[in-house]
């Protein structure tokens, strides 16, 4: 982001969030944008649920339509690669109220009733 943008984004960050949020509510879609942050690098915007593909087009078209934005070197938005590990320690060997042994299937079976595990991977058998 050249200084010129990072400079109109990030001392107008309300009028920004109010202007994403009026194009993401055209478009029907039930997102919002929270926040914003602006480095010398990039711009982060945050939302309140997992962007889809419409949404951040709905964003990217929201900023370059900003005035005095240079919209040649708005980049692409994409959604961040990170992976997180969750390593599980200490299981009880029997399962709680039975006299069977705990199995991967067992495992597995519980986190996937949670919404924080939804989409999870095993690395490794539990």
């Amino acid at each position: 982001m050249n200084l010129n943008n990072f400079n109109i984004i990030g001392r107008n960050a309300s009028f920004h969030i109010n202007n994403i949020n009026r194009h993401l509510k055209d478009t029907n879609s039930n997102n919002l944008a929270d926040f914003i942050y602006v480095d010398k690098v990039s711009t982060i915007i945050t939302t309140r649920f997992t962007a889809s593909e419409q949404d951040m087009r709905t964003i990217e078209k929201a900023i370059k339509n900003s005035k005095k934005i240079n919209k040649d070197i708005v980049k692409s938005p994409c959604l961040p690669q990170s992976k997180s590990y969750l390593k599980i320690l200490e299981l009880p060997y029997f399962a709680k109220n039975m006299n069977e042994l705990i199995t991967s299937q067992i495992v597995k079976e519980v986190l996937k009733k949670s919404h924080i595990f939804k989409d999870i991977e095993f690395y490794l058998k539990p």
